[in-house]
């Protein structure tokens, strides 16, 4: 199987379990709580790994700069930088979601 095929596979996977998750944790709920509810696992969930992300990226950024002797500052703001596009991705992709679960609240049009 290909890299790129693997990745794709992977990221609907991921995708399906955040939006079966998403949906069981509200079943039951009240229509309005359920879309306050989805809003609020999607938010953190954002949160959590923007979290994450910098925590690795320090760490990594801090291990090639004791291995370079490179700047730290310097490499950290190139890090970043290299870092939007994934960032947009994620942004793309937590959207997609909330659409994906929000989807049969939205009143049918007359």
């Amino acid at each position: 199987m290909d890299e790129q095929l693997i990745t794709y596979y992977k990221l609907q996977l991921a995708h399906d379990l955040i939006l079966f998750l998403g949906k069981l944790s509200v079943h039951g709920l009240p229509q309005e709580m359920q879309i306050q509810k989805i809003n609020q696992i999607l938010e953190t969930w954002d949160q959590r790994v923007e979290k994450q992300i910098d925590i690795m990226r320090t760490i990594k950024v801090k291990e090639a700069c004791e291995q370079s002797g490179d700047d730290f500052d310097v490499q950290s703001i190139l890090a970043t930088v290299a870092a939007i596009e994934p960032a947009s991705i994620r942004k793309e992709f937590k959207i997609e979601a909330r659409h994906s679960m929000l989807r049969p609240f939205k009143k049918p049009q007359t």
